[in-house]
C-alpha cells in the first residue's frame, strides 16, 4: 500500500515535472516570438524615422531656399527704390 502511494507520488511528481518543463518550452518560444516581433518593429520605426527626417530636412532646406529668394527679392525691390528716388 506505501508502495503504491510512493510510486503514485513519483508518477504524479514526474508528470508535473513534465508539465512544468512544457510550460517552459512554450514560454520562451512565446518570449522568442515577441522579441523577434518586437525587433522587427523597432527596425520598422527606425526606418519611418530615418524617411521622415531626410523628409523633412529636404522640405526645411526648400523653405530656406524660397526665404532667401524671398529675402534677395526684397533687397533688390529696396535698392531699386532707393535708386529712383
Amino acid at each position: 500500500m506505501i508502495d503504491e502511494t510512493e510510486d503514485r507520488a513519483k508518477q504524479r511528481y514526474l508528470e508535473l515535472e513534465k508539465e512544468l518543463d512544457e510550460k517552459t518550452r512554450d514560454f520562451e518560444d512565446t518570449l522568442r516570438e515577441m522579441q523577434q516581433k518586437s525587433e522587427e518593429q523597432l527596425l520598422q520605426l527606425k526606418s519611418f524615422f530615418e524617411i521622415e527626417r531626410d523628409r523633412l530636412e529636404r522640405r526645411l532646406q526648400e523653405e530656406r531656399e524660397r526665404a532667401q529668394k524671398r529675402y534677395n527679392t526684397t533687397i533688390e525691390d529696396y535698392e531699386a527704390k532707393i535708386r529712383e528716388e
